[in-house]
């Protein structure tokens, strides 16, 4: 069983990533433009950036959960 284990967990760490370091990532670039957005707005790209980190969390959120 202790086998399985670690080879799923290196299974799911090259399909999918190291999900801490994503999480943290993401969360890094969301604070980022949530501080541009305070003093300077955001642009059409930003905006778009900042919509699909914070979908991309979701889903690494969402993992996270399951596993």
């Amino acid at each position: 069983m202790k086998f399985v284990k670690e080879e799923f967990k290196k299974w799911n760490k090259e399909v999918f990533g190291d999900g801490k370091l994503r999480k943290c990532k993401l969360l890094d670039s969301i604070n980022a433009l949530n501080a541009t957005e305070e003093f300077d707005g955001l642009s059409n790209d930003e905006i778009n950036q900042k919509r699909q980190a914070r979908e991309e969390l979701a889903r690494v959120l969402q993992r996270e959960e399951i596993s």
